[in-house]
C-alpha cells in the first residue's frame, strides 16, 4: 500500500510540475500617494508622493488561456520613508488570481486580483515594525515566447492600507494608506 501511494503521489506531482506549475519575477515601479491621518496634537491629514520599485518572486500554477493562482514574495523599495527617514524596505507576501484569454498560440491578455500582508522596519515608534494590507487589481499581456519561458507585463491598481503606529515621544496615532499605479515587466519559467 505504501508503494502504491509514493508512486502516485510521484505521478500527481510530476503531472502538476510538467504541465502547469511555473516560477517568474517581476521588476516593477510606481508612483504611490500616502496618505496620513491620525490622533495627537499636531497631526493635520496630508500627503507624501513616493515612488517605489519593487522584484517579485512568484510561484503559479495554472494553464495559458485559463485561470491561474499564484503565490509571491516582493521586496518593494521607497523613494522616501513611509514613517521615517530610515527608508527601510517593504517584505510582503501574497496571492492573486489571474484570468488569462487567448488572443493567439502565444499570446494571452489577463486580468487580475491578489492581496498581501507585509512588514517594515521602523524606528522612533512604540514597535519595530509597521505593518500592512494590500489589495490589488490589474491587467496584462503575456507572450509565450518559447515552450517553457513566458515573457509578462501590467498595470496594477494597489491599495494598501497600514497599521496604526505610535510615535515613542509624543504618542500620536499615525494611520497611512497608499494608493499606486504599478507598471511590470517580468518572466515566468514553465515546468
Amino acid at each position: 500500500m505504501k508503494k502504491i501511494l509514493i508512486l502516485w503521489m510521484f505521478i500527481t506531482l510530476n503531472t502538476i510540475m510538467a504541465n502547469d506549475t511555473y516560477v517568474g519575477v517581476d521588476l516593477s515601479m510606481a508612483s504611490n500617494t500616502h496618505t496620513y491621518t491620525g490622533s495627537g496634537t499636531n497631526l493635520t491629514p496630508y500627503e507624501v508622493d513616493n515612488d517605489t520599485t519593487g522584484l517579485k518572486f512568484k510561484l503559479g500554477y495554472g494553464e495559458n488561456g485559463d485561470w491561474k493562482i499564484q503565490g509571491y514574495f516582493a521586496v518593494i523599495a521607497f523613494d522616501k520613508g513611509v514613517y521615517d527617514s530610515e527608508n527601510n524596505p517593504l517584505y510582503e507576501v501574497g496571492a492573486e488570481v489571474i484570468k488569462e484569454f487567448t488572443l493567439s498560440e502565444d499570446i494571452y491578455p489577463f486580468v487580475k486580483g491578489g492581496f498581501g500582508f507585509g512588514m517594515m522596519g521602523v524606528s522612533g515608534y512604540g514597535q519595530a515594525s509597521a505593518s500592512e494590507m494590500t489589495y490589488s487589481l490589474g491587467a496584462g499581456l503575456l507572450y509565450q515566447a518559447f515552450d517553457s519561458i513566458a515573457l509578462v507585463g501590467g498595470l496594477d491598481y494597489l491599495h494598501r492600507e497600514w497599521g496604526n503606529i505610535t510615535e515613542a515621544v509624543t504618542l500620536q496615532h499615525k494611520n497611512v494608506q497608499d494608493e499606486a499605479m504599478a507598471w511590470y515587466v517580468g518572466v515566468n519559467y514553465t515546468f
